[in-house]
């Protein structure tokens, strides 16, 4: 039980902490987005998987980013998302078998390079080593 506990804070910490990047990445106004509402139906929806004996999840921030830059504004692209990764994964198991872990790992570090903040070195210039 403290297991899972811990996993719902940890789970809600960082969907709450997603919900405010992408605020603030869209200057959209926090009465919009409500963090109460988010973490009922991430609770809700964790569950439902809890019955199923599927695993629970929370907000990823990786995904929100790029669909972000990508141009997406509402939930729907994350649910799209989700659908294409879980047709893709049906329909093309065996060859995603064939793919070696370095490819998939350099498909992470482009992702990585692609969304990091690089002016966040500069800032760091002027910051207390004790920060």
């Amino acid at each position: 039980l403290s297991f899972s506990v811990t996993l719902a804070i940890i789970g809600g910490v960082e969907s709450v902490l997603t919900l405010q990047a992408c605020n603030e990445i869209t200057d959209t106004v926090p009465e919009i987005s409500d963090s109460n509402q988010e973490l009922f139906a991430q609770g809700l929806a964790n569950l439902v998987c809890g019955l199923f004996r599927a695993m629970g999840g929370d907000a990823m921030i990786g995904q929100s980013t790029i669909n972000i830059m990508n141009g997406a504004r509402y939930r729907v692209s994350s649910t799209m998302s989700g659908i294409f990764m879980l047709l893709f994964i049906v329909a093309l198991s065996p060859f995603i078998k064939l793919l070696p872990v370095s490819t998939l790992t350099g498909v992470l570090f482009m992702v990585v390079l692609s969304t990091f903040q690089w002016k966040t070195f500069i800032i760091l210039r002027y910051g207390r080593l004790s920060d």
